[in-house]
């Protein structure tokens, strides 16, 4: 479901009641907190091979990060929150791939998750619609000042909006 703007914001308020959104696992809110995935790859890392990724030579890897490692990687006060998250989406595992630079900075992180059986976007008496949300988080200009300016409002969808039509 493509959207009709180059950017879609994410409201986890509703006004005067709880948002459809609220329970949605906050992937991407923080991309340094995916990074905590990367605690539960499994052994399998497969290296694809080299790439330039902003000028920048790195290697790209691809692996199964295990659900239960990073549960039991989580701090405690986070667990139960995270459990919630990952079982509404339905995740098990999370395929990811990786690219690293010689120094072993993590340059771009892509996940992508089947969200056909995902409890959130179940539609009752349907069946399960083919659904997959791909994450794509690069990191660069490490140790620059960020001046950040947002989008213009009739450039940006609300995700409400999009899941509504």
């Amino acid at each position: 479901m493509p959207a009709p703007t180059p950017w879609f914001s994410i409201s986890l308020e509703g006004g005067g009641g709880q948002s459809p959104l609220s329970d949605l696992p906050q992937i991407g809110s923080d991309p340094a907190a995916g990074l905590a995935y990367l605690r539960g790859v499994s052994d399998d890392v497969e290296e694809i091979g080299s790439d330039q990724m902003r000028g920048v030579a790195t290697t790209h890897y691809r692996a199964v990060v295990n659900i239960g490692e990073v549960l039991a990687e989580a701090p405690p006060r986070d667990r139960d929150q995270l459990r919630h998250g990952l079982r509404m989406l339905g995740l098990e595992q999370l395929p990811m791939d990786v690219w690293l630079d010689a120094e072993g900075l993590l340059r771009r992180q892509v996940t992508a998750i089947d969200l056909s059986q995902s409890e959130f976007f179940a539609d009752p008496g349907r069946p399960a619609a083919a659904q997959e949300l791909v994450t794509t988080v690069e990191f660069y200009d490490f140790g620059t000042e960020v001046d950040i300016t947002p989008p213009p409002a009739d450039q940006v969808t609300k995700l409400e909006d999009m899941l509504n039509r």
